[in-house]
């Protein structure tokens, strides 16, 4: 499987929602590709995705304490963003 692929698809999923569990993320590609069997490849992909700072490509990650989850935080991607935009411009 492709990271590119990966990026992609959590991309497309996350562009409504506010919060995304991990567990969210390996639910959907489980439901939309039928990948009973990759589920421990995708599972290694995200959390190398997750070390290697996904920051490149604009999802940022939050850590839950209560529920030991990594959680995508739309309001972290949008402050990042509005910061790389005035840098920018």
């Amino acid at each position: 499987m492709e990271r590119t692929y990966i990026i992609l698809k959590i991309l497309d999923y996350v562009k409504d929602k506010n919060k995304i569990g991990y567990d969210e993320i390996l639910r959907y590609f489980q439901r939309r590709n039928n990948m009973n069997n990759l589920i421990i490849e995708l599972n290694d992909c995200i959390f190398d995705l997750i070390i290697e700072g996904i920051l490149k490509i604009g999802i940022v990650y939050s850590y839950d304490s209560c529920s030991c989850e990594y959680f995508i935080d739309k309001e972290k991607l949008m402050t990042k963003m509005s910061y790389e935009n005035s840098i920018a411009s």
